[in-house]
């Protein structure tokens, strides 16, 4: 809303002279000087600038176990691993001992799995192994790409198992890698897992998952999806087992994420 104010300046003189005749008085008016009104709904333009967003830093969670960049061979690899681990082993062993869980005795090692992987690579990749390594307590699976400038780790552990596993039937737990093939710049890993569940007591069972995850060498995979489930459910005693499944077809975006037709929904199984 704007509210014009005028402002009016009168000059007046008048002079009476004997000797001369007498003046008539002079008025000179100003320009109008509008004064803006602020309406309370209207924003300031004074008003502090947004602060840019905060960029958070990628954290790269194995980063003490798992060397950086290429190698020539997985042998060359397996030994800059070792030596990176080292320290996380040591303190394990301590660790282990501290919290009274007995002797760890941990050792670095590095092994290529006798898994044959090779063939399900096409260009631009050459080759595919597949390495198993100590971290201290446990054990984890890697996948060593073949490209033009050496072997180089995909930077995310499949095929986990920890040595304080406490044996819960509800642990999810990796147990082999189903499938490996390219597509495109990428490597599409597809895990076997399996778990206990349970609904109720005439509805419990095991149910193995396949999920598959988009990955590069060099860094992390992208999330993983359930591509497939297999559920085996006990009805009690004396009455049969129930199989139920779930299966749907996928896609990788060009972000690199795993697009399935239909999404996993375990309590419609």
């Amino acid at each position: 809303m704007k509210r014009l104010v005028f402002s009016t300046l009168l000059l007046a003189s008048a002079f009476a002279c004997a000797s001369s005749a007498k003046e008539e008085p002079v008025t000179v008016t100003a320009e109008p000087t509008p004064i803006l009104e602020l309406d309370e709904a209207t924003p300031s333009s004074l008003s502090e600038p947004e602060a840019p967003a905060r960029v958070e830093p990628v954290v790269d969670p194995v980063a003490d176990r798992l060397p950086t960049g290429a190698f020539a061979d997985v042998r060359a690899f397996c030994a800059a691993q070792e030596k990176l681990v080292a320290p996380r082993i040591a303190e394990a062993n301590a660790s282990w001992i501290q919290n009274g869980m007995g002797a760890l005795n941990a050792k670095p090692a590095c092994n290529e799995l006798p898994e044959a992987l090779a063939g399900a690579m096409t260009d631009p990749f050459l080759d595919l192994k597949a390495v198993r390594v100590e971290i201290g307590g446990g054990t984890e699976v890697y996948l060593l790409v073949l490209g033009t400038s050496g072997w180089e780790a995909v930077r995310t552990p499949f095929l986990n198992a920890f040595d304080d596993d406490p044996g819960c039937g509800s642990i999810e737990r990796e147990v082999a890698i189903k499938d490996v093939h390219e597509d495109g710049d990428r490597v599409v890993v597809t895990i076997e897992s399996g778990r206990g569940y349970y609904k109720d007591d005439d509805d419990y069972g095991e149910l193995t998952l396949a999920s598959a995850r988009s990955c590069r060498a060099g860094a992390a995979c992208a999330q993983a999806e359930v591509v497939e489930a297999k559920a085996v459910a006990h009805h009690g005693e004396g009455e049969p087992d129930r199989t139920r499944t779930f299966t749907t077809t996928y896609s990788i975006d060009a972000k690199g994420a795993v697009v399935p037709a239909a999404k996993f929904d375990e309590t419609a199984l």
